[in-house]
């Protein structure tokens, strides 16, 4: 059976490389001097990015044309993808956890 969810290496390459693009493109579209260094830390901080992204869909049962265009995205965007899901992350964290105990000085004998 054909299991959309199953992550395998061919899946995961092709979105690798989607997401590669897209960082190369903003590297691309920004002003300024262009040097090979840059172009090759945007197209590795895009493949970061976008297989974070990818693990994310994947884990949430999005459909794969969707994947690909959140992939493609958190190429182009970049580090702020992450930074966007570690505040996501934390909110949730935060919402997991049982009510703490007020600290001794408040608690009423």
């Amino acid at each position: 059976m054909n299991n959309p969810t199953e992550i395998t290496w061919a899946k995961l390459g092709l979105h690798a490389l989607f997401a590669v693009m897209g960082g190369l493109v903003r590297e691309l579209s920004q002003e300024g001097t262009h040097s090979f260094v840059k172009f090759v830390a945007g197209g590795f901080i895009g493949m970061f990015c976008g297989t974070v992204v990818y693990y994310c869909a994947k884990e949430y049962g999005v459909g794969e044309n969707l994947t690909v265009a959140f992939v493609g995205l958190a190429g182009y965007i970049g580090t702020p993808t992450l930074d966007l899901l570690a505040k996501q992350l934390r909110k949730l964290n935060h919402q997991n956890q049982p009510p703490s105990d007020p600290p001794a000085d408040e608690k009423k004998p």
